[in-house]
Parts: structure tokens; sequence; C-alpha cells
């Protein structure tokens, strides 16, 4: 009897000690969490963002989980007439998100709007992804607020993230992430005041590597604009009746867009031509399309309204004589020949792609000139006399002319704009031509971009200039025109 009785002592004490470690670690485990999830930022940052709410004269405030040094508040006032306070803080999570509204709403009762970039994967990240978790926090923090004040607009904004990042997702992770978004859709069907935006489901957008930094996060330059998409544009609108739509979207650009583009990255391309190549801004531009998908060193000289007569052996002529003068009202076409000037392209493969036509068709321009080829009073001679030039100075460049786009405007290119000028196809015809006179690349943008009189509202802005996805397009097609050459390359 004794001895069990010492036998079962021997084990009380280890018992006892590993069920007091365990209960410590449970504790130790509890702290951590509720820090992750209750835990409110006191740095300067912060403190100043609560101070200017004191101080400024607003109404509406913007805080955001991301991307909080890129987005510019002014936007709010530019576009929508709504002067906001900006916090600059990342928000970390609801308990940081809850007390700050719980500090606007103190010290301005009345708030037009409030918007907001918040991330709902990394809040169900932080709740280990228990949907019950953190619906009980959104209803004591965010959606509080919006029961509360029904006379303020809340904005949100989700984040969208890159088709690079998205794919690294495992299979479970991914779905994580969609049904963190489709569960706050869910969970804001009561309260008419909130409304959630998002782009994510973007192929221009998500798919291009140049409209992202080394990080991951969207460019300063592709945040602005898409604050200024976003919360103006009904399109973007997330709701219970198309999110699944859109959810499928994303989901069919990550498993089905391609990731093979060829890489150009020892390539140097200088873009000349209208404002096809001008229109929009950096990576949103279709030379910024094939730069940011094949990693080349891209200059875009393209300059609005110029046609091939007149402009095209200007052009040249400024690039191969590397004169930066007499360029008034050529500010992109500027733009783009200092930069190529200023940078390094020893060891660079050359490439010139030629996009002219639109302007030579609308300002009613001849089109050739069977007695000189190299008229360049006419649109063929322009061409093949600007190639010629750049032929001469770097004889083993590639060089690679784009054919016209189709454009709606005068009936869809079929007036003729003027006696001695053609229809939109005779330049089409002729820039083919021009190409093939001169032994160089060509690609007919008119039959082959996918771009029709049945599809120009998806990728024309206008009817004429490309939008961002007809620009994705666009950059598409001459990567795989330049990927036939780079392969044979290798």
């Amino acid at each position: 009897m004794k001895e069990r009785q010492r036998g079962r002592r021997k084990w009380i004490l280890p018992s006892a000690v590993i069920f007091l470690l365990l209960i410590a670690a449970l504790g130790g485990m509890i702290i951590w969490f509720c820090q992750r999830i209750y835990r409110i930022p006191d740095d300067a940052l912060r403190k100043e963002d609560l101070a200017a709410l004191e101080q400024e004269d607003y109404e509406g405030v913007f805080l955001s989980m991301f991307l909080s040094d890129r987005f510019d508040g002014g936007a709010f006032e530019y576009y929508r007439g709504v002067p906001v306070v900006q916090a600059e803080h990342t928000f970390v999570n609801l308990a940081d998100i809850g007390d700050y509204l719980d500090h606007c709403f103190s010290t301005k009762e009345e708030m037009k709007t409030v918007y907001i970039g918040l991330d709902p994967y990394e809040i169900s990240k932080l709740y280990g992804h228990h949907a019950s978790l953190y619906a009980r926090d959104y209803l004591k923090t965010l959606l509080d607020q919006a029961s509360r004040h029904p006379e303020t607009v809340f904005e949100v904004l989700f984040p969208f993230r890159s088709l690079e990042e998205l794919r690294s997702f495992p299979e479970n992770k991914y779905t994580e992430l969609v049904t963190a978004y489709r569960n706050f859709v869910n969970m804001c069907i009561p309260y008419d005041n909130i409304i959630i935006y998002y782009a994510g489901f973007e192929e221009w957008l998500i798919t291009n590597p140049g409209n992202y930094d080394e990080t991951g996060e969207c460019t300063a330059e592709i945040a602005q604009v898409l604050m200024a998409k976003t919360f103006q544009n009904d399109n973007y609108v997330l709701t219970t009746a198309n999110m699944e739509d859109r959810f499928e979207k994303m989901t069919e650009l990550v498993q089905e867009t391609p990731a093979d583009w060829p890489d150009l990255s020892q390539w140097c391309l200088v873009f000349f031509g209208d404002s096809i190549l001008e229109y929009n801004a950096g990576s949103r531009s279709v030379p910024g399309v094939v730069a940011g998908l094949s990693g080349a060193q891209v200059y875009n000289c393209g300059q609005g309204g110029t046609p091939a007569v007149g402009a095209f052996q200007q052009m040249v002529s400024h690039f191969l004589e590397q004169d930066i003068s007499g360029l008034d009202g050529w500010d992109n076409y500027l733009q783009g020949l200092t930069e190529f000037l200023q940078e390094d392209h020893e060891g660079k493969k050359y490439c010139f792609v030629i996009n002219f036509g639109l302007n030579d068709y609308f300002d009613g321009c001849l089109v050739d000139n069977s007695q000189d080829p190299y008229d360049i009073g006419t649109y063929a001679g322009a061409l093949r006399a600007g190639i010629r030039d750049l032929l001469k100075a770097y004889p083993n460049a590639q060089i690679l002319v784009l054919a016209p786009t189709y454009t709606s405007s005068f009936s869809g290119g079929k007036e003729k704009m003027s006696k001695q000028g053609g229809v939109l196809t005779d330049y089409v015809d002729a820039a083919l031509l021009a190409a093939k006179d001169m032994g160089v690349l060509s690609f007919n943008s008119y039959t082959s971009s996918g771009i029709r009189a049945d599809n120009e509202g998806q990728f024309l802005a206008d009817g004429c200039h490309p939008k961002e996805q007809g620009a994705l397009l666009l950059g598409k097609c001459i990567l795989e025109e330049l990927r036939k050459v780079a392969d044979n390359d290798k």
C-alpha cells in the first residue's frame, strides 16, 4: 500500500508541473492573440493623425490598412468635392480602426463620408480565419459606427493584389482570401450606407508587373489612378449580386493567364508614334505594358496628334542627332528622348516600334507615291524614310511597324478625309507594304489585335485611344511579334 502511495506521489508532482506549464502556455497564447487583434499603436504618427482631427476643417476622413504612404487624400476633394483628413499611419486591426472612428465622431458628429482601405484577408488572418470571431469585432467597430451614423456614407476599398502574389498562395490560402472578402460583403447587407469597391479582378491591373514595385505593392501612380477610378465608379462597386462573378474573373486570371512572356531584359525598345502610345501614363500605356511583361528597357517617344507625315522624320532626326532642342509642344517625346539619352544601354539589343496612321488618316494625308517610295509627304514614304535612317544608324536593330488600329470615328474609318487621302484601311495596307519593302517586322493591329466595331467599348476610351485593357491587349500583341525574333536569338 505504501509503495503504491509513493508511486502516486511520484506522478503527481510532474503532472502538476506539466499542467501549470500548459496553463502558462495557454495564457501566453491568449495574451499574444489579444495583442494581435486588440493592440492599438501608440506611435507618433498615429498621435499626429488623432491631433489632425481636432485641428482641421473637413467633411470626411480617409484611413487605410494598405498603401497609406501612396494614397493622396486630396484626390477626394478634387474628384468628389469632399475635403478629408487623411490618416497617415497604416491601420493594423479592427480595434485600431474602431478607436480612430470613435475619435472622428467625437470631434465631428456630422461627417459626410468615411473612406476606408480595408483588407478583410489580413483581418481574417488575425483571427485564425475563424469567421465567428472576426464577425463579432466587425460588429463592435466598423459596422457599429455605420449603424450609429446612418447619415454618413462609409466607402470601403478592398486591396488589389498582383497576379504574382495571388499565384503564390496555396489553394487553401487563396480560398481563405475569397472567403474573407465574401463574408464582409455579406455582413454589410443590412447597412445601406456602406459601399464596397473592388478592382482586383481587372486584368490590366493585376497581370502587369509594371503596376507593382519590388515589394509587391502598387506603385504610387497606380494607387492614385485606382483612387480616381474606384471611389467614383459604379462599375467597381462590389455587391452580393456581382461578387461571385468578380471573384470568378479573378480566379480565371490566376489560373489561366500566360506566364511565359519573352524575356527582353537585354533589349532596349524605343517607341515612335502618336497618342495611341502616349495615351495613359507609365505602366498603363502600351509601352508600359511591354516593359512590365518583358522586363525590357523601354522609352516612350510617342507624341499625341502627330502623323507620320511631317513628324516621324523629325522624331528620328532628333533621336539620331541626340538633339532635345526645338521640341516645344512635344512634351512626351521630349521626356522619352531625354530618358534615353541619360541612361545606359550598353550591350542591349535595340528595337524600334513604330505606330502611326490614325492622324495621317484624320488629316487626309496622301497614302503613297508610286513614283517616289521615300516621299516624306506621304504616309508610306514617311515610314520608309524614317526606317531607312534608323537602319543606317542601327543596322542590327529590329524594327516593328504597327498598322493603325480600328477607330469608330468617321463611320469606322470608312469616310475619306480629303480628296487625296484614303479610307483607314488604305493606311493599314500602306503601313504593311512599307514594312515589307524595308524588310522589317510588321503587325496588322487593325485586323489582328482583336479590337473591332463590336467590342471597341471594352478596349477604347473614346472610339480611338486605348484604355488600360486596350493597352494591355496591344502590348501583348507586340510581345508575341517580338517573341519570334527573341526566340531566334537564343
